[in-house]
């Protein structure tokens, strides 16, 4: 059966191919490639027609004609204005959720009412002295012996005392009662809608509208802020607008009740609004908003505000966009001017809207803008303005002119100062003269300290700075630092670095002397640190040692029976056996050397049947913070005193003496995992026994024996000795499971969607 399938399948992908093959012979064959080429230079003969653009002549000679057309400039693609935008509120719920959990001991609101749940503390005192811990049932219903059942659901603490007391009037005389809430109630609330986290939550009844809010994340960017709605019953109970939060303080807050929904819709109307206004942002809308109302949510107008026009971008009918400018200062903000869904509202600044001006920026003393005269020239604009360090060789000027094409002119600033009237260019009304300072335009010459200095940094080179002023510069020398000598790298004339050795304790102890060499301009100076240097070397041992703790290695030989000694030896409970031993740097040597990343690229690749998804097979592991521990045998270094067990310990070490176990241990498929208690000269088979024997899914041939040094065992699993400590593993076999019949069924629904396919583009 499962022959005749694939055969089907064989003649069924041939049909397909041939299909296509003849579909594109007979594509290539209609089409006239000459045509096409022809009709589509006739198509860009529009484009060609470009507007021209003109390049400041400072930059751009003027070169003789090549003869190849120019390719037109692409079209810019429009800028949304809103993009720097956001819209306005949602961040008050970015805080982490679990800050708004309504606190146990919170104190409880006079307002607060009963439920089932609730646990309450009647006290009584005078010629009765009795305390009762009482909870609402689920009808609402309390008991108190000799009073019986008292209905409390509805009612606050208060009410619900004025009932007690009626009640407890017909039994007892002559005694006081108070009435105190326990545990409080838990409430389940329905969150829906546009939130980033909607669902069931289960809160303390002293919860609020705002805690499940901010439970559930809060609105997400296109859920409205204005029309968050609370129902009850399945009628809506409560509108809150958390404007009135944001903007005024309000307290809308709304205390909840068990099976209560909060329904947060999606925004219907929103407006945006940029420029002189004090909260750029995208507000939500609820309708029949003016423009006067958008900006009183932005916060108001700036101080700069241009009040005489403002510009509105508008959608209309989804078709077109339109600009609407709005006098503010007339009737626009005393009748109101009516805003939209998604209108664009852009304030402008008086300094944007200015006229009969001129700017000067860059290296001056009082940049800004200046009135403009006419015939005002470069010279009268920069009288009394430069700095020591202003450019002279060249300034710009950024000329606008009525159309809002620009164009950049060269100044010659020292011919200007020296009175050459061709260089002192007259000035238009919005030009933008722009002087630059030496360090922008010439290349500062720096030097480079790194290594045993406090402040590896590039230091600008002045005149006749020595090592000793770089290695000052640099914040001294670290107490690691080797002072016999320091190396300086130097561009030689070949363009080669030469190396330079400086006698770093004559340089520090004589500055100026010869040894304190003179620096040049890229030089880089090296400061190396002492060999071996290390200031403590620290090693941890914990326990079953008489005085666990960390302890500071004496030389670089000492060993690991030193250190034992140290700690006074070890408790009559230590199992030397099971030791653990962990060396921090093995770590830090598998990540220098990349080997976890080489592991993972020698991980097998496989691609299911269909072709459809493609897996890693996990053959190999190899995690650097297992690798850390190095198996050591305590127990012949010190049981039997064999000296070549012992170990040269390294700062970052760290050894766990544990306690003497309690058996051996049993992991995996079997009837149950656990401890067994050690028997000697018992074999792995009585402790698997003893744990309820294998499972069906138990893989017999991986059976592994796990010394408590880290030593594991496979093969000839009958001659190890078990030992108190041990752990057996036993791993399940892995079962693999093909369904043919679905790969087939795919299979074949994909050829045929593909002979389909060409059917009927042949048809075509």
């Amino acid at each position: 059966m499962f022959n005749r399938i694939l055969i089907i399948l064989a003649v069924t992908a041939t049909l397909a191919t041939a299909a296509l093959a003849d579909v594109n012979k007979r594509a290539a064959s209609d089409v006239d490639l000459e045509e096409v080429k022809r009709k589509y230079l006739e198509s860009r003969k529009g484009d060609l027609n470009h507007r021209d653009y003109q390049t400041p002549e400072i930059y751009a000679p003027q070169l003789p004609d090549s003869g190849i057309p120019v390719e037109p400039e692409p079209v810019p693609v429009p800028v949304d204005k809103t993009a720097g935008l956001k819209p306005f509120g949602y961040d008050m719920f970015n805080a982490p959720s679990r800050d708004f959990v309504v606190p146990s001991e919170a104190p409880v609101p006079e307002d607060y009412v009963l439920g089932p749940g609730d646990a309450l503390i009647l006290n009584l005192w005078g010629r009765v002295e009795k305390t009762y811990e009482l909870t609402v049932d689920r009808e609402g219903k309390i008991f108190i012996p000799k009073s019986g059942e008292i209905t409390l659901w509805g009612l606050t603490v208060a009410q619900a005392e004025n009932r007690l007391r009626v009640s407890l009037e017909k039994i007892y005389t002559d005694f006081q009662l108070g009435l105190v809430l326990g545990k409080i109630k838990s409430i389940k609330i329905y969150v829906f809608g546009a939130v980033k986290k909607p669902g069931a939550y289960t809160v303390s009844g002293l919860s609020t509208l705002f805690n499940v809010l901010y439970l559930s994340g809060g609105p997400n960017e296109r859920g409205s802020l204005r029309d968050i709605r609370l129902s009850r019953g399945g009628k809506r109970v409560e509108t809150v607008d958390l404007y009135d939060v944001l903007l005024h303080g309000k307290n809308v807050d709304v205390r909840l009740a068990n099976n209560d929904v909060i329904f947060v819709p999606v925004k219907e109307n929103t407006v945006s609004i940029y420029g002189s206004v004090k909260r750029p942002a995208i507000y939500e809308l609820l309708g029949g908003e003016t423009v006067r109302d958008v900006i009183a949510l932005a916060g108001g107008l700036e101080a700069d505000a241009y009040l005489e026009k403002i510009t509105i971008g508008r959608i209309e009918d989804n078709m077109r966009h339109v600009v609407l400018d709005v006098d503010l200062g007339g009737v626009g903000l005393k009748e109101g001017f009516a805003v939209e869904n998604g209108d664009l509202i852009r304030v402008y600044s008086v300094y944007a809207a200015a006229e009969q001006f001129v700017k000067l920026e860059g290296q001056v003393k009082y940049p800004g803008a200046f009135a403009f005269r006419k015939g005002m020239k470069v010279s009268g604009l920069l009288e009394g303005q430069l700095l020591i360090d202003s450019y002279l060789e060249r300034a710009n000027i950024l000329r606008t002119y009525d159309d809002m094409t620009k164009r950049l002119i060269a100044v010659d600033l020292g011919a200007v100062l020296s009175g050459d009237t061709t260089a002192n260019v007259e000035l238009r009304e919005r030009d933008v003269v722009t002087v630059y300072s030496l360090d922008q335009i010439r290349q500062v010459p720096r030097v480079t300290v790194e290594g045993e200095v406090r402040k590896e940094n590039t230091i600008d080179l002045t005149q006749g700075m020595r090592l000793s002023d770089a290695i000052f510069m640099a914040g001294g020398l670290k107490k690691n630092a080797y002072k016999l000598y320091a190396e300086i790298a130097r561009v030689g004339p070949n363009g080669y670095s030469d190396i330079i050795r400086a006698d770093l304790m004559e340089c520090l102890s004589k500055p100026g002397s010869g040894a304190d060499l003179l620096l040049v301009e890229d030089d880089r100076v090296f400061i190396r640190e002492i060999p071996e240097w290390s200031l403590h070397d620290m090693v941890e041992i914990d326990g079953e040692v008489k005085f666990p703790g960390r302890y500071a290695l004496r030389s670089r030989h000492e060993l690991l029976s030193d250190l034992v000694e140290r700690a006074g030896g070890f408790t009559d409970k230590a199992f030397l056996k099971g030791a653990v031993f962990e060396r921090a740097s093995i770590e830090d040597d598998l990540k220098r050397r990349n080997l976890v990343g080489i592991m993972q690229n020698l991980q097998p690749v496989t691609i299911d049947t269909l072709l459809s998804r493609e897996q890693e097979e996990q053959i190999m592991s190899l995690r650097a913070t297992n690798m850390k521990r190095i198996v050591v045998d305590l127990h012949g270094l010190f049981a039997r005193n064999d000296a070549s067990r012992d170990m040269v310990l390294r700062g970052g070490d760290r050894i766990y003496i544990p306690p003497l176990p309690s058996g051996v241990h049993v992991l995996g498929a079997v009837a149950s995992s656990g401890t067994i208690k050690f028997v000697p000269d018992e074999k792995y088979k009585f402790y698997i026994h003893h744990a309820g024997g294998l499972v069906k899914s138990a893989d017999k041939k991986e059976i592994r024996i796990v010394k408590p040094d880290g030593r594991v065992f496979k093969d000839k699993l009958s001659k190890i000795d078990v030992e108190i400590g041990d752990t057996i593993v036993v791993p399940k076999k892995i079962a693999k499971d093909y369904d043919w019949w679905k790969i087939v069924t795919n299979s074949f629904a994909i050829v045929s969607s593909a002979v389909t396919t060409a059917y009927l583009i042949i048809k075509l």
